[in-house]
């Protein structure tokens, strides 16, 4: 609902990609902690192809009708770029194509892709093949070191939190166009997500608190959009305010979030 308000009406970006990275990897990390606890390991066949059934479906009946349509409506000078962004977004690469040919996501005076959104989800098919390595060598260290899965888990996530983030705002700084669609730049958000996800049983709040805390976090993630030029800014440090604000709304939904009541 946001990125379509605030593309449509308002020309804006609106932040919500960004939930949308971060609940992303609180509930893959749920998945992979499960199985890394139930196998000793994470199945790639399972993992992979529950993912497919998912998301394959809807996304090669939307590519399939960009491409008929890229035939029968637009010209045929634009023939070319058309299937090659189908062609990317088919394979989960349409972020990186974007970046390596310096696209504007918001851009008036040129022809935009009607692909062009498929970079969300070709970073977050890239992050999942990144968080399934990652928790093969969790799963690794676990039965070397005799360490819990979890707290393995936590300190890679961790790490890899701290790595992409400085980067994100180093790349921000230096090449912002580059860095929005860039997936470096953005596992540390899915990363957040993915560090609540394995700490959220020891998070208690009192049922006021969690109320107060979860009207702010909502209200943050419906105006950052309108309030800071997002487009500009992500996914720097600024990014923080959509991603933290997921993480309180999920920590709040798991309190007794209410005022009074037993």
């Amino acid at each position: 609902m946001l990125v379509a308000v605030f593309h449509i009406w308002f020309n804006r970006v609106s932040g919500g990609v960004d939930v949308f990275f971060t609940i992303a990897g609180f509930l893959v990390t749920a998945t992979l902690l499960s199985q890394t606890r139930r196998f000793g390991h994470v199945r790639a066949r399972t993992f992979f192809g529950r993912l497919a059934m998912r998301l394959l479906p809807q996304a090669a009946v939307v590519l399939g009708a960009v491409l008929v349509l890229t035939i029968v409506v637009r010209p045929y000078a634009s023939w070319r770029d058309g299937f090659l962004q189908i062609l990317a977004s088919a394979s989960y690469w349409e972020n990186w194509f974007l970046a390596f040919n310096s696209v504007d996501y918001l851009a008036v005076d040129t022809t935009r892709s009607p692909v062009q959104h498929f970079w969300a989800m070709s970073i977050q098919g890239q992050f999942y093949v990144i968080w399934f390595v990652l928790f093969l060598l969790v799963a690794f260290i676990v039965r070397r070191s005799g360490t819990s899965t979890k707290r393995a888990a936590v300190v890679a996530v961790a790490a890899l939190i701290v790595v992409s983030f400085v980067w994100s705002v180093l790349q921000t700084g230096s090449d912002q166009q580059f860095a929005y669609f860039s997936t470096l730049t953005r596992v540390w958000e899915f990363g957040l997500g993915s560090l609540l996800a394995l700490t959220i049983d020891k998070v208690k709040l009192p049922a006021q608190v969690a109320a107060v805390l979860s009207w702010i976090a909502l209200i943050a993630v419906v105006t950052v959009g309108a309030v800071l030029p997002v487009a500009d800014l992500f996914p720097g440090y600024v990014a923080l305010i959509p991603v933290v604000a997921a993480c309180l709304i999920i920590v709040t939904g798991q309190q007794e979030a209410k005022w009074g009541g037993k």
